[in-house]
């Protein structure tokens, strides 16, 4: 019952049949990434779930607004989408050490600015070399990813390679029951859904410091679950 697909279009062309089982319930869960206006648009009409940059509670909160009533617009249920907010928080025993490891990272970044900018460059395709760090930067445009660089814009680059991933108006840095508690409370006045953890140095320390610290603390909250009900991953992603 597999037919060759031989799809030949404006951008791309297959041979098919794509050399995947299908899955259980049809199609796989559609992860979208990207906020630009049309990549707002297609999340809410087609995706499970989305990524989304997290700069502060408030843009969190008009994000995942606009994302919901744009798939009401579609038809959808806005529950059956969970945006998930990207953030890197620092976790450690206690909260002296946690802010020294903050200032360690920013201390490298003006060591290596170089090393930072060319990341941004290779995500925005923005040449940033023509910008002094202590420029504030102008109103950006580019066929890179652009959430990103548009929440460059009035920021001057040493602004921005210290602080990363870090929210502007809640510092996520401090014990697991102090960052646990900071996080219930970012999404409890967002409204919802959850965040994706992420870090630029992913090392088997800071993935235990989650696992073993911050998620321990957060399940105390009772914010996230202790076990799936589900067998599909749509079911599991949509229950909590």
């Amino acid at each position: 019952k597999v037919h060759p697909v031989h799809f030949e279009g404006k951008y791309f062309r297959s041979r098919g049949p794509l050399s995947a089982p299908r899955s259980p319930q049809g199609h796989p869960v559609i992860c979208q990434a990207g906020g630009s206006p049309r990549g707002r648009t297609f999340a809410a009409r087609w995706a499970d779930t989305i990524i989304s940059q997290a700069t502060s509670v408030a843009a969190m909160k008009q994000f995942r607004d606009d994302i919901r009533a744009q798939a009401k617009g579609f038809g959808r249920n806005p529950d059956d989408i969970k945006v998930l907010f990207l953030i890197a928080p620092i976790v450690d025993e206690y909260q002296d050490t946690a802010n020294a490891r903050k200032q360690a990272r920013i201390e490298e970044a003006n060591t290596h600015p170089d090393f930072y900018l060319a990341n941004l460059s290779r995500l925005t395709g923005i040449d940033f070399s023509k910008y002094g760090l202590d420029e504030k930067l102008p109103a950006l445009t580019t066929n890179g990813h652009q959430t990103v660089a548009s929440g460059l814009s009035g920021r001057t680059l040493r602004e921005i390679i210290q602080t990363g991933r870090a929210l502007r108006d809640v510092d996520l840095v401090g014990t697991p029951d102090a960052v646990g508690r900071k996080m219930a409370d970012i999404i409890e006045e967002v409204g919802g859904d959850g965040f994706l953890i992420t870090d630029p140095e992913l090392t088997r320390r800071y993935i235990s410091e989650i696992a073993d610290g911050l998620v321990p603390a957060l399940q105390k909250l009772g914010v996230v679950r202790k076990a799936y009900d589900h067998v599909m991953l749509r079911d599991n992603l949509l229950a909590f």
